[in-house]
């Protein structure tokens, strides 16, 4: 079993595929949703991870109650975060896909990667989309 990075959907859009002269950043998207890159990049590429990033938060019920939901159809998972500080936050991107349940009244906060308490996750192949691969 391999540990990941769990990063934002901004920072996915933003750096996939960054590259300098010696490293090159290749993130993947988890067949549950999640998008993730080798840890290794926080030494490689430690500019990028200083970036904030926007974060609506929440509380423990909301917490409780739609951490790791599907809750649509493209069976896009809701994932809390807690911060470490012990906040629970969900990434701002993910009120387009949950606009019913998360309140446009919350307030934003931001955090950057590093500031976040999950983050390594632990993957294994079967997380990932191999429909692709040669056999």
């Amino acid at each position: 079993m391999n540990r990941y990075l769990n990063l934002t959907q901004d920072f996915y859009n933003n750096y996939q595929m960054y590259g300098n002269e010696l490293n090159l950043l290749n993130m993947v998207r988890t067949l549950n949703g999640s998008l993730v890159a080798d840890p290794n990049t926080i030494n490689d590429f430690p500019e990028l991870f200083e970036l904030p990033h926007n974060f609506i938060e929440v509380d423990i019920d909301f917490y409780n109650k739609y951490n790791g939901s599907v809750l649509i159809p493209e069976k896009l998972f809701l994932f809390i975060r807690r911060t470490n500080d012990g906040k629970y936050v969900v990434e701002e991107i993910m009120r387009n896909y949950f606009g019913t349940i998360i309140s446009y009244d919350l307030p934003i906060l931001q955090y950057k990667l590093t500031d976040l308490e999950d983050l390594y996750i632990e993957l294994e192949w079967k997380d990932f989309d191999h429909s692709n691969d040669i056999i």
